[in-house]
């Protein structure tokens, strides 16, 4: 489940040698996810998360974002969460043009030894506060080259 935000923003338009104040109202600015169980129920894609899972988790969150109209989005992981085991490697982080910030409160993300924690394929990402062990670190498929660049 996740919120939306709301800003409010001036324009001036220059009429006919006059100035005409426009305000309007209700344009999204951001989107915030809250991660508040630290479950990780995957679908049977393998990637995404399982629809009959809880909805409030770390893979939704991150889903979230991609269907969100906001260009700014805000993950924020509940302060006290226990340990996030990875079932599967996370969907990737991205959306063109889109910023995501995502507030780690403390939590470790735990991969497994099998799972990759964190993945940009677009937009601006920044991470605090967030511990991340046992991941796999490899590159997506199509990339070239060795160290983590999607060789073989």
């Amino acid at each position: 489940m996740h919120s939306l935000k709301f800003s409010k923003s001036v324009h001036k338009i220059l009429l006919f040698g006059g100035l005409a104040n426009v305000l309007l109202t209700g344009l999204v600015s951001a989107a915030t996810f809250l991660v508040s169980s630290s479950a990780d129920h995957v679908g049977p894609d393998g990637v995404f998360p399982d629809p009959s899972g809880p909805t409030n988790t770390l893979r939704h969150a991150i889903v979230g974002q991609f269907q969100s109209p906001a260009r700014h989005h805000e993950i924020v992981i509940a302060p006290g969460l226990p340990v996030i085991h990875l079932a599967a490697d996370l969907p990737a982080f991205g959306v063109s043009y889109s910023v995501i910030s995502l507030q780690g409160n403390g939590a470790t993300v735990d991969g497994v030894g099998l799972h990759r924690a964190l993945f940009v394929h677009d937009g601006q990402v920044s991470v605090r506060d967030l511990t991340i062990v046992n991941t796999r670190a490899a590159g997506g498929t199509g990339g070239g080259g060795g160290a983590g660049l999607g060789a073989a």
